[in-house]
């Protein structure tokens, strides 16, 4: 029980070291990014320097690379081909886990943040040299990044749930579970919301009526529903922050929290 919660750094660098040096995909992936980054931005200053989105390619970078670490996670867990020797590897499930949540979060958004800084300038240093145009660089620290990397961490943690929980067609599966969950809480929002305030709702609701034997659409009371949704408002204020707390923290925790039991069982 001990084995299964304790870190050692050391052990722990140790462990990140290993991942590095056995994906070799990293230096493939980063030859193509940069021939891409090259490519669009010469085409782009072949346009009269029309305006060039580095922050639009990061984000199609992000989660292209992301998709792809969670696959090569779900294959080296479950490939029957492979002896699992990352499964016997020594070292607690604390910090394998901890190992492929920090490569497929923070490692990969901060690493291909800074990747994508450097190389854009370089880029459009090289570019400015020979069409003479300006030299506007990758932004890391904009809200706009770093408000999409905390998206992409909340995103990435049930498809890491998955990866780990999954042994065939996780993605799909995945996919799956998060549509159904998120159908049956909308639905269960939707009825409980009727269940205390239907009598207020209602009268805005599109209905039906019948006048001189022809159905008709029935017209909405626009004063009321203005008044109605004026007094929603205080509701909506209290519930944001609560959205915004389960969205960032509570739901990336549980999912984490599924990942890291399904490791641990998957090594008993």
């Amino acid at each position: 029980m001990k084995d299964t919660y304790r870190i050692n750094i050391r052990r722990l660098l140790l462990l990140f070291r290993n991942c590095f040096i056995v994906d070799k995909g990293l230096l493939i992936a980063a030859a193509v990014f940069t021939s891409f980054l090259i490519l669009s931005r010469i085409l782009n200053a072949f346009s009269n320097d029309a305006h060039f989105s580095y922050e639009t390619l990061f984000f199609l970078f992000l989660y292209i690379s992301g998709f792809l670490m969670t696959i090569g996670v779900n294959i080296e867990l479950h490939d029957k081909r492979k002896p699992h020797a990352w499964l016997l590897l020594p070292a607690s499930t604390l910090e394998k886990f901890i190992t492929l949540l920090f490569l497929t979060t923070l490692f990969l958004s901060v690493g291909l943040a800074v990747y994508m800084t450097v190389a854009s300038h370089i880029i459009d240093f090289g570019v400015a040299l020979f069409f003479h145009t300006e030299i506007n660089g990758f932004n890391p620290f904009s809200i706009t990044i770093l408000k999409q990397i905390g998206v992409y961490v909340a995103i990435q943690a049930p498809f890491l749930a998955g990866a780990i929980y999954f042994k065939k067609h996780a993605g799909s599966y995945t996919f799956l579970i998060l549509f159904i969950w998120g159908a049956m809480f909308w639905i269960f929002s939707f009825l409980l919301g009727m269940f205390f305030l239907g009598d207020y709702i209602t009268p805005v609701l599109p209905g039906f009526g019948v006048m001189d034997g022809v159905v008709e659409l029935r017209d909405i009371d626009t004063s009321y529903a203005m008044t109605l949704l004026e007094k929603l408002k205080y509701a909506m204020d209290f519930w944001k922050p609560l959205a915004t707390i389960y969205y960032w923290v509570l739901s990336p925790i549980l999912w984490w929290a599924i990942a890291f039991f399904s490791l641990k069982e998957m090594e008993q």
